[in-house]
């Protein structure tokens, strides 16, 4: 695992490009504290830059960047192809001589062997650059769903690449101007949805892509793997998954997650587990457990605050699992002392509050593992999330006439005291958590068109009759991704797990796992997101997801062969904390400073009365948008950071 940088300047630079390649690579040392290395070709204006962090073979001989066909190829890379045994094998009984014992040569090799065709053998995460002399091309390429990072830049001939954005702002011609076009992503859904950047000219590379800068500067893109062709092709699967027995298809899944797992701990380091109280990180747990040579290690985080706290859960699977478990309990100061740290963490304003909590479990699990597995994927591939029902289910709504959803989605937040009252009434395993934003949420949606306008909504921090109102500047509407028409007329939940897997997943929650892991040094890997599973899960007929509405069903008969079902039998709680509560006590100070009139002016963009107006709601306890708060807050850090003085 490591952080790789690099760039291509046609413009015949006459500064020192060894300098700026270190400079550039230096900004990204917590990523890869063990070592560092770069390529540079003067007369090109080619610099490749590499910050290691050493998993496999710990060696002088897995430096990079990396060497190959004689010096004709040059390679940075950050990941790890987990089936690289497998391939070395294969690429030997070829004829191939290797000389180090790392997953880097075996890319190398296989690239000369099969060209960009090799990456369909890989099974892991990575992103890479690779520079070939004899075409005169720079190679971009990103995993399958996004795991690892890569940003590109292009302008006024010169390009520039780089795991994270604050190195390529070390470049002396880049031009850090804010996209505007970036803002509405940001402000609705909290992330900015690829391929933008926060800044003009600059691009997250899509998962599944290659991309391919020539000699004359110009770039071209290619996808080597798109899920929506998956689900498609899972459409015509239907009818024999549905003649399988539940328990037939259970016995599959558990085979193909066991080996998916299993890869997941080649490493010559320790390797350990995020643990929350959770279905998907528990499983996880249970399957590896007896596939460690050692006692497995977890690691959570606690709260006092009930609602967001799932520590004993977490530890009662330990327990059961008999892992080696720590957990850190976590308060407002701890939390304090991270805010102002989140614009160097993540560059670009990311208004996820729950990268706080990851990244102190990952600080947590770095104390004692070099390597930890964490749980992501599992809600968007077996329809974990509430939202992705309730939006399915949104055409129910449609026999409710428009003018009363409207009165609804309006005035519904006055009723919210006697809704709280009958959620409190219920069940205990029919509590939902944080009821008072899913609340709110639910009424936005009643003014919705259809079922992805209702996902969105369900996703949205500031929704988009806010941003009307938050904005000086109207934004223009965030285009959902493009959906296969098949998939949409014929399975609507499927199409909207899809949905999620293409937006929600690399944009928010791999970006929040990937900076938090890596700011302290520590790899992340995701065993529920290996592309086996995804195709498995493609095929599946709905209903094995969803059945009864118990979601995750399928998933959870695995799970069930393992771990007693009653341990798992309450409402899903999502990976957060209360900030939103503590920014009215012990964390408004920042608030009070960040969100003041003269700081919101400055700033340019924002209706300043308007927030004034929704922040005093905030304050005094009535329905607010806390979380579209959360995220101006978190751009106002992002400002000072790092656009002062631009």
């Amino acid at each position: 695992m490591c952080r790789i940088t690099g760039f291509l300047d046609s413009n015949r630079p006459d500064y020192d490009l060894c300098a700026v390649i270190v400079a550039m690579r230096d900004t990204m040392t917590h990523g890869g504290p063990d070592d560092s290395g770069s390529f540079v070709d003067q007369p090109r204006g080619l610099a490749l830059g590499h910050r290691r962090l050493s998993i496999l073979d710990l060696s002088p001989a897995g430096r990079q960047p990396m060497a190959g066909a004689g010096g004709a190829m040059q390679v940075v890379y950050n990941g790890e192809i987990y089936n690289f045994r497998e391939i070395r094998k294969e690429l030997a009984d070829m004829g191939h001589i290797f000389s180090t014992q790392t997953d880097t040569e075996v890319l190398l090799k296989a690239y000369q062997e099969w060209g960009l065709d090799c990456v369909q053998r890989f099974r892991g995460m990575f992103a890479f650059a690779l520079w070939d002399s004899i075409k005169e091309n720079l190679i971009l390429c990103r995993d399958r769903v996004g795991v690892k990072p890569l940003y590109w830049y292009l302008h006024n001939g010169l390009f520039l690449f780089a795991s994270e954005l604050k190195a390529l702002r070390m470049h002396p011609r880049f031009s850090a101007r804010i996209n505007a076009q970036a803002l509405p992503s940001y402000f609705q859904f909290g992330c900015i949805r690829a391929p933008l950047t926060i800044y003009e000219h600059c691009h997250k590379l899509e998962p599944g892509n290659f991309l391919i800068l020539d000699r004359e500067m110009t770039v071209k893109s290619i996808q080597y793997w798109n899920p929506a062709e998956l689900y498609v092709r899972g459409l015509k699967q239907r009818e024999s998954a549905q003649r399988r027995s539940m328990e037939d298809l259970a016995d599959e899944l558990e085979e193909i997650m066991t080996e998916s797992f299993r890869l997941r701990l080649v490493s010559d380091v320790p390797v350990g587990v995020f643990l929350s109280g959770g279905v998907d990180s528990a499983l996880v747990t249970a399957l590896l457990r007896d596939k460690c040579s050692t006692r497995l290690r977890t690691f959570t985080i606690g709260f006092g605050e009930p609602e967001f706290d799932e520590s004993s859960a977490a530890a009662a699977t330990a327990r059961l699992l008999d892992t080696d478990h720590t957990c850190f309990q976590c308060s407002p100061s701890d939390i304090f002392g991270l805010i102002k740290k989140l614009p160097d963490l993540y560059d670009e304003p990311f208004a996820d509050s729950s990268c706080l909590p990851t990244h102190l479990v990952a600080a947590l699990a770095r104390k004692s593992v070099k390597v930890a597995l964490s749980a992501d994927g599992g809600d968007e591939q077996f329809c974990g999330y509430d939202r992705l029902t309730w939006s399915a289910g949104f055409s129910h709504l449609r026999f409710i006439p428009g003018p009363v959803r409207s009165l609804v989605s309006r005035f519904g937040s006055r009723l919210l005291p006697l809704a709280r009252l009958l959620h409190n009434r219920l069940p205990a395993g029919m509590h939902v958590s944080n009821f008072r934003e899913k609340y709110r949420k639910l009424l936005n949606t009643m003014s919705c068109s259809d079922a992805y306008e209702a996902l969105a909504m369900c996703e949205s921090l500031w929704p988009p009759s806010a941003m009307l109102h938050l904005l000086k500047r109207i934004p223009d509407p965030v285009a959902g991704p493009a959906l296969p028409a098949e998939l949409c007329r014929h399975d609507l939940l499927s199409s909207l797990m899809l949905t999620d897997l293409l937006t929600y997943l690399p944009d928010d929650i791999l970006v929040k796992v990937d900076r938090a892991t890596m700011a302290v040094g520590l790899e992340a890997r995701e065993p529920l997101l290996d592309h086996r599973i995804l195709e498995f899960s493609a095929c599946l007929p709905p209903e094995f997801k969803f059945h009864h509405g118990v979601r995750k069903y399928l998933l959870k008969k695995v799970l069930y062969r393992h771990l007693p079902e009653r341990m798992f039998q309450r409402p899903k709680q999502g990976f957060g904390i209360p900030v939103h509560d503590w920014f009215r006590t012990e964390l408004k100070p920042l608030y009070d400073e960040y969100l003041s009139p003269e700081r919101l002016s400055a700033s340019g963009c924002f209706n300043v009365p308007w927030i004034r107006k929704q922040l005093e709601q905030y304050y005094s306890g009535r329905p607010s948008y806390a979380h579209g708060l959360w995220a101006v807050f978190v751009y106002q850090l992002w400002l000072e950071r790092w656009m002062s003085g631009k």
